[in-house]
């Protein structure tokens, strides 16, 4: 968990990542995949495979070496590197405008790493299905004004009445929100650590730390 100190680190002046061009649905999600875990390292580790597109190898170099090496290092990445990522995604995914507009998390999750790294899925469901992050469908407790991350977690696990089949390496939180326009609540209170005690599919009780949320074009880690 970072602590006060590591946060004021990365506070002020050239600290974090550099915008640009309404880049900060994809800053944001950089910063918390790299900046305070590893969880995520293995996508710029895994070797190059047959069914890997031909840019693979220098999509994965530039994010290691022009993003995630310098976030680390110096605690900051201009917006220039950052760029040369965007381009790549825009160029190889379906997912067009991303080097200029405006784009939710998911779309950028989706182009690195289902399209372009082919990243092996964080969550696999009692359902069958497989993703790399999971959307709180919630229905809206007007008595509740300030929820916190773990009640709308088990809410939303509970009502869709499914679950996870393992505890994932990492757990991409997407909050309630539709569209860009409406927010089912105006503030959500972070929670350090989640409870998925009843979450996991025959699972004893657990805690987990390495988890991502993002509510509207805001990227957390916690």
């Amino acid at each position: 968990m970072p602590t006060e100190e590591d946060v004021e680190a990365v506070c002020g002046k050239f600290r974090g990542i550099q915008g640009h061009h309404n880049s900060c649905y994809l800053d944001v999600t950089l910063f918390s995949m790299f900046t305070y875990t590893a969880v995520f390292d293995s996508l710029l580790f895994r070797p190059k495979n047959k069914n890997d597109i031909d840019d693979y190898e220098e999509v994965q170099r530039v994010l290691k070496e022009e993003i995630v090496n310098p976030l680390r290092k110096n605690l900051y990445v201009s917006a220039d590197h950052v760029m040369k990522l965007r381009k790549l995604l825009d160029k190889l995914s379906s997912v067009s405008g991303l080097t200029c507009e405006e784009k939710d998390p998911e779309e950028f999750l989706n182009s690195l790493l289902a399209q372009i790294l082919k990243a092996e899925p964080f969550l696999k469901l009692n359902s069958g299905q497989e993703a790399f992050h999971y959307q709180l469908f919630v229905e809206k407790d007007a008595g509740l004004s300030l929820p916190t991350v773990q009640q709308l977690f088990e809410q939303s696990f509970l009502t869709s009445n499914i679950k996870l089949k393992e505890v994932p390496s990492c757990l991409i939180i997407h909050m309630p929100r539709f569209g860009k326009d409406y927010k089912m609540y105006p503030r959500i209170l972070p929670s350090q650590l989640l409870d998925v005690t009843d979450i996991i599919e025959g699972c004893e009780y657990h805690t987990y730390g390495n988890f991502i949320s993002y509510f509207s074009k805001h990227t957390c880690n916690f």
